[in-house]
């Protein structure tokens, strides 16, 4: 017990003879509190542009590729509707600043959207949709989504009334037919985007790494592309394949750890991505935005992650210089198409060359 408080004491000691020996700056806690608030007022403003900017891009493409979402359809208005405590509380004050506070207003109008052409605009604070009136305060937005999706349900066109400046305006929607995909944008700073198979999800870091729109886009239709395509199911379905493997072998007493399950769920997924690659950008070109430059989307994702440019049979994803390739090949594609005035359809391969289920180790 000795030796260890002494060596505590060491440790206390050496701690103490490392300090800084410069002579710092004393900083004014008033300043502080001003540079906090400007630096709180800034981070707002770049999750706010940034969700305006995801809402905008996500949209249309949701329009393009609904009659691909089979059942998986919404009615939508492309209105990016917020009040201040759709943000966190540190927000609030940076959010009163660009126009939000208790009252639902609309913060963004998708290109082409029902909302566009019934001549929406940004700040459009919502008053009563068909003679409902709109609430205020923290769960207004909660209650207007069960609004509308009851509107929705019962398909009618809805009836917004709003103020706009000091004068009422009414605005009668003609909902558009989406893919019924709920999408956000994050502040997680890692460059990456998902798809659960109901919602998108945008990453900070992503939106940062991709500055071009058109690029943005390429991904954002890979992520609707895995939804449409019934990837995440189809991946859940295989691993539950897998895992029946794992049981039988723990029934000869054997632990696998659940090994099987997880190779049953990793099965085909190098093809999943690939397949979303493909149909994703199928949805940006029916969305008539630019696809040429696609495909280098994955050369500027092999300079941030080198460990892809080459085949790996273990890897989740394809090597980046296929991806390049394959993207390459389905822009020459769907240009070829329009030339020749077909339909934007992603093409079926034929049912005898499709892969086969994995199937479980002989006994």
């Amino acid at each position: 017990m000795f030796f260890r408080l002494s060596a505590g004491a060491t440790v206390v000691a050496a701690a103490v003879a490392c300090a800084p020996v410069s002579k710092l700056p004393e900083i004014d806690e008033v300043a502080a509190k001003r540079e906090r608030d400007i630096q709180q007022e800034l981070a707002f403003r770049q999750f706010y542009n940034n969700s305006r900017r995801v809402h905008a891009i996500t949209y249309p493409l949701l329009m393009a590729g609904a009659d691909l979402c089979g059942e998986q359809t919404a009615r939508g208005m492309g209105l990016f509707i917020a009040n201040k405590h759709g943000f966190k509380k540190d927000y609030h004050a940076a959010a009163a600043k660009v126009g939000l506070g208790d009252r639902l207003a609309v913060a963004g109008v998708a290109p082409g959207s029902a909302g566009e052409r019934a001549g929406a605009r940004e700040g459009d604070v919502l008053l009563s949709i068909n003679g409902w009136p709109v609430p205020e305060g923290k769960d207004a937005g909660d209650k207007l989504k069960e609004k509308l999706a009851e509107i929705g349900k019962a398909e009618a066109d809805p009836v917004l009334t709003v103020r706009r400046g000091g004068k009422m305006v009414t605005l009668k929607l003609e909902t558009d037919v989406v893919c019924g995909y709920g999408y956000t944008a994050t502040e997680n700073p890692i460059v990456n985007a998902s798809a659960d198979g109901k919602d998108l999800r945008i990453e900070a870091g992503m939106l940062r790494f991709l500055s071009d729109d058109d690029e943005l886009a390429a991904i954002i239709g890979h992520e609707i592309a895995h939804n449409v395509m019934d990837h995440i199911p189809k991946s859940q379905a295989n691993q539950a394949f897998g895992s029946v493997v794992d049981i039988l072998f723990a029934g000869f007493g054997v632990n696998t750890q659940g090994a099987f399950g997880r190779l049953g769920g990793a099965a085909f997924s190098q093809e999943f991505e690939a397949e979303a690659d493909y149909v994703g950008l199928y949805i940006v070109a029916r969305a008539s935005r630019k696809i040429d430059g696609a495909p280098y989307v994955w050369r500027r994702m092999a300079l941030d992650n080198p460990a892809d440019i080459k085949s790996n049979h273990a890897a989740t994803h394809p090597a980046t210089p296929h991806r390049f390739l394959a993207l390459e090949k389905t822009v020459a594609e769907i240009k070829a198409k329009r030339a020749a005035g077909k339909s934007l359809v992603p093409e079926k391969q034929d049912p005898a060359s499709s892969p086969a289920a994995p199937a479980p180790p002989p006994q």
